[in-house]
Parts: structure tokens; C-alpha cells; sequence
């Protein structure tokens, strides 16, 4: 299904956000908590937030383009025949 990679990646951004955000907060009281957080958001930005954004891209152009192959490969109608 093409709608559960963009769902996924969407998921993975939700929780890398949620992550980036909550190691913020932690760091004034636990730097070594701030590194586990910011290690957990790259985990699941799978990388940076630039290389997140760059895959949901992909997912949402290959949900396009799949979309489009569904519709290019119906076989066309039958042309009316005159009676």
C-alpha cells in the first residue's frame, strides 16, 4: 500500500520531533539524558531532520507515481460501437 510509507515516515517525525523537544527540556537537569534523547530523535529522523524531510518527500512522490501507474495501467475503454 502506498499510503504506509508517507504514514510511517510521518510517525517517525512525530516521534523525532517529540524527542528533539523533550531533550531541551531535560538538558539544565541531565546532560547524559540530553544525549540519550537527541540519539533516540536521530534514530528515528534517520539522521538529521533535513534527511527526514527528504525521505517523507520521497514517500510522497513515489505514492504519486504509483497513483499514476494504477491509472495509466487500467486497460482503456472500448470504443462504442454503432448499432
Amino acid at each position: 500500500m502506498a499510503s504506509c510509507p508517507v504514514r510511517l515516515s510521518l510517525w517517525r517525525g512525530v516521534a523525532g520531533f517529540s524527542l528533539l523537544i523533550a531533550s531541551f527540556i531535560v538538558f539544565p537537569h541531565s546532560p547524559i539524558g540530553f544525549v540519550a534523547l537527541m540519539l533516540g530523535a536521530l534514530y528515528f529522523f534517520k539522521g538529521c531532520p533535513a534527511c527526514w524531510i527528504s525521505g517523507l518527500n520521497d514517500a510522497i512522490q513515489l505514492k504519486k507515481k504509483m497513483a499514476a501507474g494504477e491509472k495509466d495501467s487500467r486497460p482503456p475503454a472500448a470504443p462504442p460501437t454503432e448499432t
